[in-house]
């Protein structure tokens, strides 16, 4: 009484659903639910330990990172004293890039980047 008449589609979800459950359930007649509630608690205390472990390298990253940038920024700095001031080469874009020339104290646009010439192109 009151029900409506399954369409097709409806149909063969159902069929495909009661063959899933057979399968599953082994010719148990209840849903294991206490297994599935176990078997959950397992996997959130298992996710949240994985979580916590997943933070702290993150942690570890940024520190490592933090190293790395000073390491490079020291060993830029002793590169540009240690260099001649006629051409000086500049790797880091912040500052211009490319080549340092004295003829006019700033980075040469006209020169190929990381390439030492003498003589800027500008003025010949």
């Amino acid at each position: 009484k009151g029900k409506k008449p399954l369409t097709e589609a409806e149909q063969i979800l159902l069929t495909a659903a009661k063959g899933y459950l057979k399968g599953v359930m082994n010719g148990k007649t209840t849903i294991p639910t206490k297994t599935w509630k176990e078997e959950y608690t397992k996997l959130t205390a298992e996710r949240k330990t994985l979580n916590q472990r997943y933070l702290a390298l993150k942690e570890e990253v940024k520190e490592a990172e933090k190293i790395r940038k000073s390491v490079y920024s020291i060993l830029r700095q002793e590169q540009q004293n240690n260099s001649p001031a006629e051409n000086r080469i500049w790797s880091d874009n912040r500052q211009g890039g490319g080549i340092v020339n004295i003829c006019h104290r700033r980075p040469c646009r006209t020169l190929k980047p990381f390439k030492i010439s003498p003589i800027c192109r500008r003025y010949r």
